[in-house]
């Protein structure tokens, strides 16, 4: 007789059906997810960006004239300009959150150089010297220009950086974010289409670019909400 048959390969398929729905729910379930505090006070620090000369030295460049843990690097332009931009769009981010005050640390860089105790000491110097709980962090590796124009380009902008959010006193990373995109056309990523339609269309600049990523990342950040 058929229908028995019928009836237990139905009644397995509800069980499995069931089984994938629940664990479907367990995945999508963010209801135990950690409720923080907003930060009322935030030292910003000035931009890294690491690099590697023509010679293979390596250094790095702070934004800012003058840097908060060494004289900044001559040369390299691109970085220069592009650590500059990304702690500008920082400040206008943090600027535009419900954070009560936003403390950059740059005249406290005579007494940071004297700190030891590597990073954590400069972290927690900060920290005392600015009375303020938590430092952001931003290190930029990329800081590509598009080569063309709006409607065509031979290279699209391209753009990198990281953002740690770190407790004053402890020196324990809250949070910790990294943002890396080079502008792909739509015909070669058709799954950026909300992406391409928000930017109208057209290529970019870096400066655009590295705009929209800091924008996103802070919007994410669950202590600047």
């Amino acid at each position: 007789m058929i229908f028995p048959g019928i009836m237990r390969n139905t009644g397995a398929a509800l069980l499995i059906l069931a089984f994938l729905v629940s664990c479907s729910g367990k995945t999508v379930d963010r209801s135990a997810e950690v409720e923080v505090e907003p930060l009322l006070c935030v030292a910003l620090l000035p931009t890294i960006a690491p690099y590697n000369d023509d010679t293979g030295v390596k250094g790095s460049i702070e934004s800012g004239r003058e840097g908060i843990y060494r004289e900044t690097a001559a040369g390299n332009g691109d970085l220069r300009a592009g650590a500059d931009y990304l702690y500008g769009q920082l400040q206008t981010e943090l600027e535009n959150m419900e954070v009560t005050e936003l403390i950059e640390v740059s005249e406290l860089k005579e007494q940071i150089r004297e700190v030891t105790g590597g990073k954590l000491g400069v972290i927690k110097e900060i920290g005392k010297q600015a009375r303020c709980g938590a430092v952001l962090m931003s290190t930029l590796t990329t800081f590509r220009q598009r080569q063309g124009g709006t409607w065509a380009v031979d290279l699209p902008a391209s753009a990198a950086f990281e953002l740690q959010l770190v407790e004053a006193h402890s020196g324990k990373t809250l949070w910790i974010s990294s943002f890396n995109e080079t502008q792909a056309s739509l015909m070669s990523n058709l799954f950026s289409f909300g992406k391409a339609q928000r930017r109208g269309f057209k290529w970019i600049t870096v400066e655009e670019l590295v705009a929209q990523g800091v924008s996103e990342k802070i919007e994410e950040c669950p202590y600047f909400r």
